[in-house]
């Protein structure tokens, strides 16, 4: 076969198993950047593992080039690359950028994990001489592997070092991914209200059963809300309906949305009750008490706001939904001289799909000739299938793979670390042996060993990679023209699998270097040693 029929196939293959035969413009971007960044992290934690594994920082002779590469600040070096791509993304400036994002700033998280780690390693000398005497107080086991991990040798701090880049990775790469699942599904949720949302003609009278699970409300776009002169949109609704039909997220408010419905329903003042999603100029709702103006441009009403939202189904863009009580609103437009039905466009928002919602409208008195399925039709389900959504979770997986298959390279190089270790102790476990130390013992201290370095190594890419994870989530909003903003999501999955890994390194090391130390005669040490 050759170059060109391989890449027919590959073509082929991509268009019937791909997210999309065809993506948007601006999509392949954002895809293409997961992938580099999933290359690039698996190329630094192959490079780093290895040099676990050939660098042999303890032994004396090492050659000139290897001097010279000792006396390089290798942490300062990576402590100032690092602070200089975090602090954009701390203030959220991103300077010149223009919001593009790059394969340095989305390794951020590696970089403070190899900052962290090595500033522990650099301190683990000094908690271990101030230590030492409670450290005595240990059984003679946990005071060996304690001692000798304290110790902070050259190639024990490489370990640390490379052990908790890869697991950071795995977290990290959880993260990316549990995250913007969880953002897709709330972006779903407010982009179309519920699973169905159908455009009503407007002259049309719903004079029939409407189907199950399912409203009709209104719309009004580009009024002005006063003070403030903040344009925004209406959302009217009848709040008793509401729980059993939208796509509820409860990351959308800080209260449940019972709440939030209750609010509307129970209201007994004189204005228009509403909840407010999104973000009004600072001060307004303080200083009014929450009485505003929703300016129509020809009238005006009066509404005080009784909920805040951060997001709300139907919020199909970023400027503030007005979300009003139906009968307070008709009953207000009718005091203004206004008819509602002529005010407002009118939606039906169902539960189930498109079909089964589109075969129950006659019933409603809504001819089906009256409803174009392209333009008129929109669902939860057509919107998370977007082919830009699809390309950027493809991407996310395929990150999530890379970073699993480097956290067990990071586990297998901690592995053969102890293994080496192993056989250049042969002497000193022989000695230990005859001063009285126990086979017990040694194989205790040699698995506790073993688990305390892998275990600082987790700590550290856990504690890192979650916080930093949050920084540069930001930039990665898959569709940042609607509210909320990224949502993040702890990938316990993620961290199981690495808690997971690092019990069984442990172990698995433990019965190894076990082996290795029994296999190993007094008669056979000397004669190696000689």
């Amino acid at each position: 076969m050759d170059d060109d029929q391989r890449q027919v196939g590959v073509g082929v293959l991509v268009r019937a198993l791909g997210p999309s035969p065809e993506l948007p413009a601006g999509a392949a971007r954002g895809a293409l950047v997961g992938l580099g960044l999933g290359l690039v992290a698996a190329l630094a934690v192959v490079a780093a593992v290895t040099a676990v594994l050939v660098t042999r920082l303890d032994q004396v002779g090492r050659g000139q080039a290897a001097h010279a590469l000792g006396r390089v600040p290798w942490l300062a070096v990576v402590t100032a690359i690092t602070a200089v791509t975090l602090v954009p993304l701390v203030t959220g400036d991103r300077g010149e950028t223009g919001g593009r994002v790059d394969v340095l700033t989305l390794a951020v998280p590696l970089l403070v994990t190899v900052v962290v780690a090595g500033a522990l390693g650099a301190l683990l000398p000094r908690l271990g001489r101030r230590a030492d005497a409670r450290l005595r107080r240990l059984p003679p086991g946990g005071h060996l592997a304690v001692r000798r991990v304290l110790a902070g040798s050259g190639t024990a701090r490489l370990v640390v070092v490379t052990t908790a880049l890869s697991l950071s990775l795995v977290v990290y790469a959880g993260a990316l991914a549990s995250s913007t699942d969880r953002t897709i599904d709330a972006k779903a949720s407010v982009a179309t209200g519920s699973d169905v949302v159908v455009d009503l003609p407007r002259a049309r009278v719903v004079d029939g059963p409407l189907p199950p699970d399912s409203m009709v409300v209104g719309t009004e776009t580009s009024v002005t809300v006063l003070p403030g002169e903040t344009t925004a949109n209406v959302l009217v609704v009848r709040p008793e309906q509401v729980p059993g039909v939208v796509r509820w997220n409860e990351a959308l408010a800080d209260r449940p949305l019972a709440e939030l419905m209750g609010a509307l329903s129970g209201y007994d003042g004189d204005r228009v009750p509403v909840v407010v999603a999104g973000e009004l100029p600072g001060g307004v709702l303080e200083g009014t008490d929450g009485e505003l103006t929703v300016d129509f441009g020809y009238f005006d009403l009066p509404v005080e706001v009784v909920g805040r939202a951060d997001a709300f189904p139907g919020q199909g863009e970023r400027r503030p939904l007005i979300v009003a009580d139906e009968n307070r609103y008709a009953a207000a437009l009718e005091d203004a001289g206004r008819d509602p039905s002529l005010v407002t466009t009118r939606q039906l928002w169902a539960r189930g799909d498109v079909r089964g919602v589109l075969e129950s409208l006659p019933a409603a008195g809504i001819a089906l000739d009256e409803i174009d399925p392209e333009a008129d039709v929109r669902s939860a389900a057509e919107f998370a299938d977007r082919p830009e959504l699809s390309a950027q979770r493809w991407s996310l997986d395929y990150l999530r793979a890379v970073a699993l298959a480097a956290g067990a390279l990071g586990l297998v190089g901690l592995a053969m670390h102890a293994m080496a270790q192993q056989r250049r102790r042969t002497v000193a476990a022989l000695l230990l042996t005859r001063m009285g130390m126990s086979r017990r013992s040694s194989d205790a201290a040699a698995g506790l060993e073993i688990g305390l370095l892998a275990g600082l190594a987790a700590v550290v890419a856990v504690a890192v990679a979650l916080p930093v994870s949050v920084l540069v989530l930001r930039l990665l909003d898959p569709v940042p023209t609607l509210r909320p903003d990224t949502l993040f999501a702890v990938p316990w999955g993620s961290i199981a699998t690495v808690l997971g890994g690092v019990v069984l390194v442990t172990v698995g090391s433990a019965l190894l270097v076990g082996r290795a130390a029994r296999r190993a005669t007094g008669g056979q040490v000397m004669r190696d040693a000689a």
